[in-house]
């Protein structure tokens, strides 16, 4: 519903924020599968490149702390990018903080490149972030492993559900598990989407509605931990969107039109359609959308 909105939104702020225009979307299973190197790393510094090679402008340099992912000699490396490329959206460093880190390299060069970009390059802000990043990056690397695949394709849901509840790698599940959900689909061309295509037991979708219900504040990669538990008229969740929808004003207005979307269709509520409908009739150039969109939201809250 929202994919077109979603489209527009990004290709009117990528001179405004650290955005690019969407690229085909790497979860973290992917980026296991693929990547040849992961590291966890700091970032020491940034530097201009004296001679610009295939679009890349600057250096990072990285000092490896651990090596999750294929043979990395030296502590400290050198990851060249373009910051200040617009399509796609590419990774970025900043000196100071920690990454996990999804890179290849040419045996010929002496420096690394990031695997799919703005996805491969993870800024770590807390030791439990990155012990959960590990354990999860060393649990797929034993599934891919396995030889039986319907053992190792119900390994993998297991592994998304995993992701899906702890937040800090909500993302990497819920995108595959509900990628309708997410309006970055829209430029997903990939075709592995055998393990996501299984219905999830009663007792997964109990614990991935646990993991929603615990959260204190609703964002756009929650929408799909919603439509993955959510049922018609499901009046504890219903309770629970509402009062988290209330908590949002000072979210962007697509993100509150989202759980306006997913209140209306659970409560089966013809007035609450007909504003949701209302609100994403508006044109987004139109000069007055952030006044009309606001107007709607409080009208659509006053009906709760």
């Amino acid at each position: 519903m929202m994919k077109k909105v979603f489209s527009i939104v990004f290709c009117m702020i990528i001179g405004q924020m650290t955005y690019a225009y969407p690229i085909v979307p790497h979860p973290l299973r992917l980026l296991i599968s693929e990547s040849p190197y992961i590291v966890y790393a700091d970032v020491v510094a940034i530097a201009p490149l004296s001679d610009t090679i295939e679009w890349l402008d600057d250096k990072a340099i990285l000092f490896v702390r651990d090596i999750y992912q294929g043979e990395v000699v030296k502590d400290t490396i050198e990851v060249h990018f373009s910051p200040n490329m617009i399509c796609p959206a590419p990774a970025r460093y900043k000196a100071g903080t920690s990454v996990l880190a999804f890179l290849y390299k040419d045996d010929s060069l002496d420096f690394y490149e990031t695997y799919a970009l703005s996805y491969g390059c993870k800024e770590i802000n807390a030791p439990e972030e990155i012990a959960v990043y590990k354990t999860r990056i060393r649990e797929m690397q034993d599934i891919n492993r396995m030889q039986d695949s319907i053992a190792r394709n119900s390994k993998i849901k297991d592994w998304l559900i995993a992701c899906a509840v702890n937040p800090y790698t909500r993302w990497e599940g819920v995108y595959e598990l509900s990628p309708g959900s997410d309006f970055m689909s829209y430029y997903d061309y990939n075709t592995d989407k055998t393990t996501v295509l299984q219905t999830l037991s009663e007792s997964q979708i109990a614990t991935l509605r646990q993991a929603l219900l615990k959260t204190d504040s609703l964002s756009y990669q929650d929408m799909g931990l919603i439509d993955l538990v959510g049922t018609k008229n499901d009046t504890e969740l219903l309770t629970f969107l509402i009062d988290r929808f209330k908590k949002t004003d000072g979210e962007y207005i697509w993100v509150r039109i989202e759980i306006m979307d997913r209140i209306a269709e659970i409560s089966d509520r013809n007035d609450l359609k007909k504003i949701v409908k209302k609100i994403n009739n508006v044109d987004y150039f139109d000069y007055k959308y952030e006044e009309k969109t606001t107007r709607l939201a409080k009208k659509f809250t006053d009906l709760l």
